[in-house]
């Protein structure tokens, strides 16, 4: 059945499989397999890119915020 908890389980793979995952086919594929497994109806594919889209762009994002930070600390390491 697809339901909020049914989300919830999608956000948690996705979230959990960008980490190792970059693809996000493969995203895709894992919260598949979770919905699957947790006998939830599958969503449509296209509320699959959507969210995963979403994550990997979240993800990165952080990813990319915490590179500045640390580039900014080295720079100024580097200056003193």
């Amino acid at each position: 059945m697809f339901d909020n908890r049914g989300r919830q389980v999608r956000l948690a793979a996705m979230e959990n499989a960008v980490v190792e995952k970059d693809a996000k086919s493969d995203i895709i594929n894992i919260a598949m397999d979770e919905l699957v497994k947790h006998s939830y109806e599958l969503h449509a594919f296209s509320t699959l890119v959507k969210a995963a889209d979403y994550v990997h762009a979240s993800v990165f994002s952080i990813i990319r915020e915490t590179r500045k930070k640390f580039a900014s600390i080295m720079i100024g390491r580097q200056n003193n």
